[in-house]
């Protein structure tokens, strides 16, 4: 909250900034990203696929598994409902700014639009920097790390996530990781996709 206050005002006045296109970007590349990787990888190795999805699967349990455990209202929603100081929901502003309104008919009839701990988002990011480091041998893989700290500041600052939420997701993104590591010891995608 105080991250939003800093940069867009108290109370905020969108104005549409640069970081704001970067926030709107950032948190948009959530429903494209891990997919895109699951495509590329259909198309280029099986296994890997297998692996990846592997994954990308455990960790949607894992946070559907956080939403039972603790339900949590998102800091967009306890503002609205009076129990947090004032706060705008600024995911999106940008790419109404850019004419892009129309993803809002597709993300909106989402099941659970109110889900915070922990933030699948960061997650889910989090999982695709954790998958390039392991998997590419490059000096740069590194630079993966950047993606879900990105993500998780834009959610903070838009009022999408608390803090607490980011790093829960990326303590499932680890746990999925090592979950689809095991899964990968005991029954090996090349032989199941071979």
């Amino acid at each position: 909250m105080s991250l939003q206050h800093e940069l867009c005002g108290d109370p905020c006045v969108p104005r549409l900034r640069w970081w704001d296109y970067l926030t709107s970007a950032t948190y948009a590349s959530h429903f494209v990203v891990g997919l895109g990787l699951a495509g590329v990888l259909w198309l280029r190795d099986r296994a890997l696929w297998l692996s990846w999805i592997r994954r990308y699967v455990t960790i949607a349990y894992l946070a559907l598994a956080g939403y039972i455990v603790f339900p949590m209202a998102p800091p967009w929603m306890a503002s609205r409902d009076g129990l947090l100081p004032p706060l705008a929901r600024m995911s999106s502003y940008a790419l109404h700014d850019l004419g892009l309104e129309r993803t809002t008919m597709v993300f909106g009839g989402l099941a659970n639009k109110t889900a915070a701990m922990p933030s699948l988002h960061t997650g889910f990011s989090c999982l695709v920097a954790l998958w390039a480091v392991t998997r590419l041998r490059a000096w740069w893989r590194w630079v993966f790390l950047l993606y879900p700290a990105l993500m998780a500041g834009a959610l903070v600052y838009s009022g999408e996530h608390y803090l607490v939420d980011t790093l829960f997701g990326c303590l499932i993104a680890g746990l999925a990781m090592l979950i689809g590591a095991w899964w990968d010891r005991r029954r090996p995608p090349e032989a199941v996709t071979g």
